[in-house]
């Protein structure tokens, strides 16, 4: 996972298949559907969209037949999805993506899944269908009050818009966009903000004023970045002076697009630069640069459908031995099945006990302290000694009623701590909580407050410190975290890691709701970017 995250895919598809034979060895169906999502997740980033659903496809498998296991099965079919969209296959995409939305908790948002089906319906052509979903996302995310994501909704409605040809309309949204972004500045986002309003100026044949806002997209970027969205304005330049019929800035700028898409790889943006290049010189008579030009166009567009036929073949090739593997592997489980049943029961009666055990000290143990514990109780996590849901919100109202500058807070959770609960015991799950704490109070000493809101969920007030100081803190209680161990009862040693997810106020802000779901928003992002890290909820992009 730490590979993946420095977007070393091809080391990290090397360990994953070392740890899939590991997991076979060990029987353990549950980590090999775990695995088979990680290997969708990197060939998905190499750009391997069949092997990718092909591993998708397998943990889906697995894991729609035993729903009670710790893996979150909205996962694999949100990476299914993003598979059969690499493979143009919207229909399944979206079917997918429906079953993905149709599994989320009443207290989950939706948002994000929304604006996805509404993508997903636009490249199908379904525009009313599109323009339904963008709305409902709209709507959700005026009512959180986040800009950044406001304007996301804002700019999929211009696409709507521009494609169904109410240039009105879409000329609205992308100036809505654009407003939402000034105060909030996004160079990625405000970019394709003015991209979008630039391409719908040249659609209504406003070609001066349709320029000038695609040069401020590309003045929002890096011009050395090789990225899709600088080629794709790029591009837009150069159909849009060839429009304009200033062939000489049409060629340089298709050419910039052409070189760029070279230089990162991008077969797709290259074929459609080839194709641009070969129209402007079709429409100045130079037949022969312009035939030159559509069989470059022709050769990448070739040699796309032979890199997708050679994966689909791949994957049908892993399927066909899976079947076969799968009926010896049944045979085998069968018997290890029922020695593993026999070693599960000693295991429980003993794990029984020990719990029996422990559940009786900590009895006797809270009824003799229980009187001297009684103001304690009221404003502390019995547990951790961790201020309790209602002290930490307390102490944080208090504080964002007299707001001042140098205000953060912070909202962590314990990666994969129902596995460890369900692996060594509710008893050891709290002495990994109490390890937690022990890390967070040495990395965060008072005034600072910790406070416990449930389960392995933790709120920090950190005042008067810089934000450099405080991400500086919360690195450091992460890394700590994570190098650090703890004995269990039974004289293991055990380490765990979090998931950060925090916001340094620099604007007064009252309602701790509202950054209540910012924070978790940004801690939800933490998990998808692979856990044990740190999500900066009002800068870093969410998902």
């Amino acid at each position: 996972m730490d590979l993946e995250d420095e977007g070393k895919y091809k080391k990290s598809l090397h360990y994953i298949k070392t740890a899939q034979n590991k997991a076979k060895s060990l029987n353990n169906l549950d980590l090999n559907s775990l695995i088979q999502l990680h290997q969708c997740r990197a060939n998905l980033a190499l750009g391997n969209h069949y092997l990718a659903e092909f591993y998708c496809q397998s943990a889906l498998k697995h894991l729609e037949k035993t729903p009670n296991n710790f893996i979150d099965i909205k996962w694999g079919y949100r990476l299914l999805a993003l598979s059969y969209q690499g493979v143009t296959n919207y229909q399944s995409a979206l079917i997918v993506s429906e079953k993905a939305l149709s599994l989320t908790k009443p207290y989950e948002i939706n948002d994000t899944a929304y604006n996805n089906i509404s993508s997903l319906l636009l490249k199908m052509g379904k525009i009313n269908s599109a323009k339904e979903y963008a709305i409902k996302a709209l709507d959700i995310r005026i009512e959180r009050n986040i800009p950044q994501k406001i304007a996301q909704s804002h700019l999929i409605l211009a696409k709507i818009y521009l494609q169904s040809s109410d240039y009105t309309q879409a000329k609205i949204s992308a100036t809505l966009a654009i407003e939402q972004l000034q105060d909030n500045y996004n160079a990625n986002t405000l970019s394709r903000a003015y991209l979008i309003f630039g391409c719908v100026l040249n659609a209504q044949g406003y070609y001066d004023e349709g320029i000038e806002y695609l040069l401020l997209a590309l003045k929002q970027l890096d011009l050395n970045s090789n990225s899709d969205l600088n080629i794709e304005i790029y591009q837009a330049l150069s159909q849009v002076y060839l429009k304009y019929e200033n062939v000489n800035k049409a060629l340089n700028y298709i050419a910039i697009a052409i070189d760029k898409s070279e230089k990162s790889q991008n077969q797709q943006a290259l074929s459609a630069s080839y194709l641009i290049q070969s129209q402007i010189h079709e429409f100045i008579g130079n037949f022969e640069p312009a035939l030159s030009s559509r069989k470059k166009y022709e050769e990448i567009i070739n040699k796309i459908h032979s890199i997708d036929h050679q994966e689909a073949y791949a994957a049908l090739q892993l399927r066909k031995s899976l079947i076969e593997k799968e009926e010896q592997q049944l045979n085998n489980l069968k018997v290890v099945h029922q020695k593993q049943l026999e070693i599960n029961i000693e295991k429980k009666y003993r794990l029984l006990f020990q719990i029996i055990i422990v559940l009786l000290s900590i009895t006797i143990y809270f009824i003799l302290r229980s009187r001297k514990r009684l103001n304690t109780l009221a404003h502390k996590d019995v547990l951790t000694n961790a201020n309790n849901r209602h002290s930490i919100f307390e102490i944080i109202n208090k504080k964002l009623a007299n707001f001042h500058d140098q205000t953060t807070l912070v909202m962590l959770d314990i990666d994969n701590f129902k596995q460890l609960n369900d692996l060594h015991g509710h008893p050891n799950g709290d002495l990994g909580l109490k390890h937690l704490y022990s890390i967070l109070e040495e990395a965060m000493p008072p005034p600072h407050q910790i406070g416990r809101i449930g389960g392995e969920e933790f709120l920090i007030l950190l005042s008067n410190e810089t934000k450099n100081a405080c991400f500086e803190m919360i690195e450091s209680a992460r890394s700590n975290l994570e190098k650090s161990s703890f004995n269990t009862l039974d004289g293991k040693k055990l380490s765990i890691t979090a998931s950060f997810s925090w916001v340094y106020l620099e604007r007064e802000m009252k309602d701790v709701e509202q950054i209540y779901f910012i924070l978790d928003e940004g801690l939800y992002q933490a998990k998808q970017n692979g856990k044990n890290c740190i999500v900066d909820a009002l800068v870093d992009p969410i998902i």
